[in-house]
């Protein structure tokens, strides 16, 4: 199942990591400042999923960078249009003249989503981290393994806003009451399943049979999905496509910005209030919701925590 680990504290930049218990690999969404990443974290990266570039979803880049310099293979990032100079910046920031940077170094592919279901990708290596464009693609899945895969929308922050979905692919089970010996021929009846071909002769000990004959021993189960909105302002339209793109994530991982009596900064700097995150968390029927990215306004954990109670109140449909 995937697993997701907030990274930053309380009043430190928002970045949580996703993860699989089977798998080393990890998967970043936005590199705030964050205490709890580790250099071992940073080094089994395999994608950075930003949501845009302001500084306090974006400055901790450069200690990955540091950290991943000498791994010697590719990571992917994604992230909004402009996202592949913000990255080629960061390289042109320091100086390389002497210093050995081989094959042996990172090299980032990037992909910009610069429109819905539109994305550019870019590559950008050593020694000179020249930005190079090498593609395009037309798709809503912009990442994939054979455990999961990642799908997007793109919200209005005055600038466009990146959300993600985590999901899990389906798995097959074979339910308990199955009268025939078990055995190779189940693997056959799933890829019959999974590639829709009914009639396909499937071979058991008990005789030959076609696979549509053997899926009422077979269930389906609904993969774990994890949901990821930052910066958006609280606009109907904002709000559609995050419940379209996230309708029924099992866990949500929000924005909860300004107390609802500040609405007004939220309206003004187009953020979501805790209140509005957690109706909007409610519409979108999340198993769960974890409020985790906060104002500077709200000076202690104290007031942190108050944001946090709003916004699960609200999911909760307290106080209507």
């Amino acid at each position: 199942m995937l697993q997701a680990t907030v990274k930053s504290a309380l009043r430190e930049d928002v970045c949580l990591m996703i993860s699989l218990p089977t798998e080393r690999w990890t998967y970043l969404c936005d590199c705030g400042y964050a205490s709890g990443l580790t250099i071992r974290d940073v080094k089994n990266l395999q994608a950075i999923f930003v949501s845009h570039t302001h500084i306090d979803h974006f400055c901790n880049f450069d200690t990955i960078l540091r950290h991943q310099l000498p791994i010697g293979r590719k990571v992917l990032i994604f992230g909004p249009k402009g996202i592949a100079r913000n990255v080629q910046a960061k390289f042109l920031a320091y100086n390389w003249e002497n210093l050995t940077v081989d094959d042996k170094a990172v090299f980032y592919e990037i992909h910009e989503l610069q429109q819905e279901s539109y994305v550019k990708i870019f590559e950008i290596r050593s020694p000179v981290w020249e930005l190079v464009e090498v593609g395009e693609a037309h798709t809503d899945v912009i990442y994939k393994t054979d455990m999961f895969s990642v799908r997007f929308c793109l919200l209005k922050h005055g600038i466009d806003c990146v959300a993600y979905s985590f999901d899990m692919h389906p798995t097959l089970n074979v339910k308990p009451d199955l009268p025939y010996k078990r055995g190779a021929w189940i693997r056959a009846l799933k890829e019959a399943y999974r590639l829709q071909k009914p009639t396909e002769e499937i071979t058991l000990e008990e005789g030959i049979f076609q696979a549509q004959a053997l899926y009422p021993y077979l269930e389906e189960n609904k993969g774990f999905r994890i949901g990821y909105v930052m910066d958006h302002a609280p606009t109907p339209e904002n709000h559609a496509k995050a419940i379209k793109l996230m309708k029924g994530v099992d866990e949500l991982y929000i924005e909860a910005y300004y107390k609802h009596e500040d609405l007004a900064f939220a309206i003004q700097n187009q953020h979501s209030t805790a209140r509005i995150s957690g109706e909007l968390a409610r519409k979108i029927e999340a198993g769960r919701v974890f409020p985790i990215h906060f104002s500077r306004r709200y000076q202690t954990e104290e007031l942190v925590e108050e944001l946090i109670k709003e916004c699960l109140e609200a999911f909760e449909g307290e106080g209507e």
